[in-house]
């Protein structure tokens, strides 16, 4: 896990293992594994293109869990947010 004030880790750890999601390196259950516990307190970090990147794949996966989304449309989704943060 990483300290709260690290916020250039977490962010590149974040656009790293979602990079290994869009290419198949990784399912989706294996990143939402690793997701849950490195984002859970991203909200008390000073980093704000860190918390941003998370709350969009929170919407993207709260979409996709509910059934508004397939899988090929949250891969499309996140692939648009990780490019946005290039």
């Amino acid at each position: 896990m990483f300290a709260v004030a690290d916020g250039e880790t977490i962010y590149g750890e974040l656009k790293h293992q979602l990079g290994q999601y869009l290419n198949d390196e990784m399912t989706l259950d294996q990143f939402v594994f690793w997701y849950i516990p490195a984002t859970w307190n991203i909200h008390q970090i000073e980093h704000e293109r860190a918390i941003d990147l998370t709350y969009a794949i929170d919407l993207r996966l709260a979409e996709h869990s509910n059934g508004n989304l397939s899988d090929g449309e949250l891969k499309e989704l996140l692939a648009k947010e990780l490019k946005n943060h290039a």
